[in-house]
């Protein structure tokens, strides 16, 4: 993600910049040289607090607005010459470690639509990050084809927001708020959307010069593959050892031998994986229990309830009920902040829009 124009919209939105990058551990001029890389957690929380104190909750997208392919460093080359839709979405997933090493995309043409997931290494699966991320994305794909390139559909799976207006007017396409997962669905076909500015020969260079580049970082980690397979699994069923060891191509055993060597086993990450994303719905999203049971694995709702129990030292309904009396707090004051803020100042609109 870019935070290129964090100081130009937080102002716009009425937050000291300065004080919030300060509290995040940031230095303001850091952010001025494009190709400094930082530190995904202080992004994070610069994002996520700066959301919070404007008490604006479409603050990720609006920082997405202004990005340009450019925020993306030599990945944002590979974009521009891309000849395909379908290239620039399997560039971004080869290369993604470049920009960034707590995400990664992932396509699936299993279904009937392509759809491109968007995986989060755990402890980063926050609201704004997750939708600065995604708008992002959109917005590169679109500067690529033209503008003829649009998402069929936005999945979230965090609830919607009071006023939704941000997201319509930046996605321009039906967001699905409580998903059962983090993507871009695509229409038939439109990944093969050609780039005006695509070059073949261009592109092979500059998959050559990143390939350079990658050779200098650490390889990922079986833990972090199976993380990966478990996050792009979860939500179809039961998963198993064996139906991971399938996504990855390698023999069940010898999934079990590496994580081994890395001191860890395939049910305590599936256990991981489950509490990061049973938490994230239970808190964020508006899932009934049996909905978020069956994404998760569960036979029923009992059996979810009492694995959140053990694991949480709480039941799911009770964290939800304390959460969602904080949130009806935000939400007010989030409410009159929106009207305070009809008269552009923020770039937002009152609505009553559910």
């Amino acid at each position: 993600m870019t935070l290129a124009h964090y100081v130009d919209v937080a102002r716009r939105i009425g937050v000291d910049p300065y004080a919030l990058l300060k509290q995040s551990g940031i230095r303001a001029d850091f952010l001025d040289e494009p190709d400094n890389l930082l530190a995904a957690s202080a992004a994070m929380r610069l994002v996520e607090d700066t959301a919070a104190a404007a008490r604006c909750e479409a603050f990720g997208l609006l920082l997405a607005e202004g990005a340009t392919n450019a925020s993306l460093g030599p990945v944002g080359l590979l974009l521009q010459v891309e000849p395909t839709v379908r290239g620039a979405v399997g560039a971004l997933a080869r290369y993604q470690k470049l920009c960034n090493d707590v995400l990664s995309f992932d396509l699936d043409e299993g279904s009937e639509l392509p759809i491109i997931q968007l995986n989060m290494a755990p402890g980063f699966a926050s609201r704004q990050l997750i939708e600065t991320i995604l708008a992002q994305t959109v917005q590169a794909l679109r500067s690529i084809s033209g503008d003829r390139w649009q998402p069929d559909a936005i999945h979230l799976r965090h609830a919607a927001p009071a006023h939704p207006t941000v997201h319509r007017r930046i996605f321009r396409c039906p967001v699905e708020f409580d998903a059962a997962f983090d993507g871009i669905v695509c229409a038939p076909g439109a990944l093969e959307i050609p780039n005006p500015q695509g070059n073949a020969d261009l592109a092979a260079h500059a998959r050559k010069y990143l390939d350079i580049l990658s050779a200098g970082q650490k390889a990922a980690s079986a833990t972090d593959r199976v993380r990966q397979a478990i996050n792009k699994l979860i939500g179809s069923g039961a998963i198993t050892r064996n139906k991971v060891a399938g996504v990855l191509a390698i023999h069940p055993r010898m999934l079990q031998r590496m994580l081994e060597h890395e001191g860890t086993n395939f049910a305590v990450l599936l256990n991981e994986c489950r509490r990061e994303l049973a938490h994230r719905y239970i808190t964020t999203s508006s899932k009934c229990l049996l909905e978020i049971s069956e994404l998760l694995g569960y036979a029923n709702a009992s059996s979810f309830s009492r694995w959140f129990s053990r694991e949480f030292g709480v039941t799911p309904m009770t964290l939800r009920n304390e959460r969602f009396r904080k949130g009806l707090m935000d939400r007010q004051e989030a409410a009159r902040h929106v009207t305070y803020c009809s008269t552009n100042r923020c770039g937002l609109e009152a609505t009553n829009d559910a």
